[in-house]
């Protein structure tokens, strides 16, 4: 089964995710800040992370450049997604090697079909 790690502070967006991209058959793990999200990838790779830009502690752009600059992460695709989606952060994302810019609130079908094209299915 893949697996998505989701980083996000709001539980409300945890709970939504992991019943929609569960029931699409993708195993969820979840961390609430950029700081929790790098422990857990150190352990186990997901094979994609969904990732807030902004939280507490450190942040979703802190996290992305974090993830690509380790050789162990660097090739996770990331997907960013964000309620606040200034030129900026779109761009600073992109920079930093994030797979897809999404804003919130966001449609959980086009969710799904980011998701897999990031994720194809297996055989």
């Amino acid at each position: 089964m893949q697996t998505i790690l989701l980083v996000d502070d709001d539980p409300i967006v945890h709970w939504v995710l992991q019943q929609y991209l569960g029931r699409a058959g993708y195993e969820i793990s979840t961390a609430n800040d950029g700081r929790a999200a790098l422990d857990m990838v150190q352990n186990k790779r997901p094979d994609l992370i969904i990732l807030d830009v902004r939280m507490s502690e450190v942040d979703g752009l802190k996290t992305l450049k974090a993830l690509k600059k380790d050789e162990a992460t660097k090739a996770i695709p990331v997907m960013m997604m964000t309620v606040n989606a200034d030129q900026f952060t779109k761009t600073e994302s992109e920079l930093y090697g994030a797979a897809v810019f999404m804003t919130k609130p966001f449609s959980p079908t086009l969710l799904l079909s980011e998701v897999r094209k990031l994720l194809p299915p297996t055989a």
